[in-house]
């Protein structure tokens, strides 16, 4: 009885965990960093970042809370690298190849 009693536990546990999962486990997207070893790219993204923080500003007061200030400042970051490096592809490695077969 007090296996079962264990096994049901640990089940109803996970089924538990699983729901509760937080948004901040939500997967992060890799950008390919390795373009801005390119003296062109690194310029464009350098000016463009620097045109981002001039934006934001301007439009920062006083009066806008930090966690905002954090929101605009994330999104801008994430605008360039979409605009300057582009996200990360995975690399599909052959599972088998000729020479194992």
């Amino acid at each position: 009885m007090l296996h079962q009693t264990t096994i049901w536990f640990w089940q109803t546990l996970k089924l538990c965990l699983k729901h509760c999962k937080s948004p901040t486990n939500a997967t992060r997207t890799m950008y390919n960093l390795d373009l801005l070893s390119d003296e062109e790219t690194a310029d464009k993204f350098k000016i463009n970042l620097t045109d981002g923080y001039q934006v934001l500003q301007q439009f920062y007061d006083e009066n806008i809370q930090l966690e905002e200030k954090w929101k605009q400042t994330k999104r801008m970051w994430t605008e360039i690298c979409k605009e300057t490096v582009d996200r990360k592809r995975a690399q599909n490695n052959d599972w088998m190849s000729a020479e194992t077969l």
